[in-house]
């Protein structure tokens, strides 16, 4: 592999994890919000509510965790490629 499609890759892989780091960070924050007006909706007496929030909530949990998993693999390949 030439050092010039190696740098290429090296950005693109850099990129990527840029990417999946920031809509972690998106996703957070959205899980964050959703928390907050789970609460209500409960202090409101409206479970059912709350409860679909609850599962969204979940949802974006396992939404971030293969994301991370994807940053991860990530990283493991510009760290063999560096090699």
């Amino acid at each position: 592999m030439d050092l010039e499609k190696l740098i290429q890759d090296k950005i693109e892989l850099t990129l990527r994890q840029k990417i999946i780091s920031s809509a972690v960070g998106i996703l957070q924050e959205r899980k964050d919000v959703l928390r907050g007006e789970k609460k209500k909706e409960e202090e409101a007496g409206f479970g059912r509510i709350a409860r679909d929030k609850e599962d969204i909530v979940t949802r974006i949990d396992e939404a971030i965790e293969i994301l991370e998993d994807g940053t991860g693999r990530l990283q493991t390949v510009l760290e063999t490629e560096l090699d």
